[in-house]
């Protein structure tokens, strides 16, 4: 049957994030724990998702996609416009106006930057403190392009668009913000009008960065892109992109995303409607349609009636999670992708309890979750899409009812396989309360 609109489908369509293993949700020393998902951003997370490997997105390599709530884009009133003098600061300029490594100043005037292409698809690169090296990079080109940052080739995090997502930059002018902390830095990066001539980050304090913006492959004339890396204790606040004449053309804030989520995340800049035009480019791009969902099992929670639903997309398999309080998660992605290495069950919090669902093996005949007291809920696999082989579960467990492990079974009773780190990303998911559901790691038994 065909589902009635979604407000999280339509947020899913107008921006897919990829929130990497260690951005937001997971420091490195929690193994199995492989994402978390903000309440006041529509994002899509998973687990190992570094670009060309397991959990990539459409044409970047991969494990398909998670979308989840993350994006309530802020405005800023006025802060970016009164900082957009120049100062120099001890921060890298990245793009043409900088060398884009060590420790530069910011330019002296707004034309100081020029333009320049992302060479191999490098928005920035530079070196840290400590000596690490950081990049962030582009591959793949639009509608199917990711954006990723690494620190000494390790992911820390990124975001996605596809054929869904691209119409909603365009279209509506949909900014990803993204900021990303590790113990040697904040990298801060996204997407800005292509009239943007230079940008600046501004600090706690007063002061204030100024960046270049680059061009990647696809994207001339409808967005550009940028990357600053700062020392952790500049704490940025807002980013303002400017023109040649110093006019702001969108702003974003990071001091509400930082506060809440500390180790970084995505937020979306808003656009002035009074000087950037939309579409972006002057060609309006068209989304394919939605899928077609059927939904697969429902109940009743304290607030409301929760259903798990599923669709094809092309050759992916679609899965929609609705809470039942307006909001919802999914996955998408072939069945090769969302049950093979880096593959997720979800833990989503909801008010009164908890719902444990996620794609399953076609072998599997039941999903068997235990509790602290011992005792196990045991629900049905069920069928999908019929000519593709992939099943899913979904159960509510009422507030108390805390899951220690999850096993997905044959008939017979037999373990196919088996959550990791199930404790961990339970705790994640209570401490951080910025998060509404976090994602554990699917590995075979012992």
């Amino acid at each position: 049957m065909r589902r009635d609109p979604n407000p999280f489908l339509e947020a899913a369509a107008r921006r897919r994030i990829t929130a990497l293993a260690q951005d937001i949700a997971v420091p490195p020393a929690r193994p199995g724990v492989t994402g978390g998902r903000d309440k006041d951003m529509s994002d899509v997370s998973g687990g190992s998702n570094s670009p060309g490997g397991p959990g990539d997105v459409d044409g970047a390599g991969g494990s398909g996609v998670e979308w989840v709530r993350r994006r309530r884009p802020v405005v800023v009133a006025g802060a970016i416009a009164a900082a957009a003098a120049s100062v120099a600061v001890a921060v890298q300029v990245i793009g043409p106006g900088g060398d884009g490594s060590g420790v530069g100043v910011a330019p002296a005037a707004a034309d100081a930057c020029g333009f320049g292409e992302a060479a191999d698809g490098v928005v920035g690169t530079g070196t840290l403190e400590s000596g690490a090296t950081w990049e962030v990079r582009a591959q793949g080109s639009p509608p199917n392009q990711s954006i990723f940052a690494e620190v000494d080739g390790e992911s820390i995090g990124g975001f996605a668009h596809d054929a869904r997502s691209w119409p909603g930059l365009v279209n509506d002018g949909s900014l990803t913000l993204q900021a990303s902390v590790t113990d040697g830095a904040v990298l801060v990066f996204g997407e800005v009008p292509a009239g943007t001539t230079r940008l600046q980050v501004g600090l706690r304090g007063g002061t204030a960065a100024s960046v270049c913006p680059v061009a990647v492959p696809g994207t001339r004339g409808i967005v550009h892109h940028f990357a600053v890396a700062l020392p952790p204790s500049a704490h940025p606040t807002q980013v303002g992109a400017l023109d040649s004449t110093g006019r702001v053309l969108a702003t974003g804030d990071l001091s509400q995303l930082l506060a809440a989520s500390p180790s970084g995340g995505a937020t979306g800049m808003t656009i002035d409607p009074g000087l950037v035009s939309l579409p972006l480019g002057g060609t309006p791009s068209q989304a394919p349609p939605e899928p077609e969902m059927e939904e697969l099992v429902s109940g009743d929670a304290p607030d409301g009636r929760w259903s798990l639903a599923a669709g094809r997309d092309g050759d992916d398999m679609v899965l929609q999670l609705d809470p039942g309080r307006g909001d919802g998660g999914g996955v998408q992605g072939t069945p090769a992708q969302l049950l093979g290495v880096d593959s997720n069950w979800y833990l989503d919090e909801v008010p009164g309890g908890l719902i444990v669902w996620g794609p399953v093996v076609p072998e599997a005949a039941s999903v068997a979750v235990t509790l602290t007291d011992g005792a196990e809920v045991e629900t049905e696999a069920l069928d999908t899409v019929s000519d593709l082989p992939l099943r899913a579960f979904a159960t509510f467990l009422p507030e108390g009812d805390a899951p220690t492990a999850i096993e997905a079974r044959t008939a017979s009773g037999t373990t196919l396989t088996q959550a990791q780190g199930v404790g961990d990303a339970l705790r994640l998911l209570r401490d951080d309360g910025n998060l509404d559901g976090v994602g554990v790691l699917v590995v075979p038994p012992p």
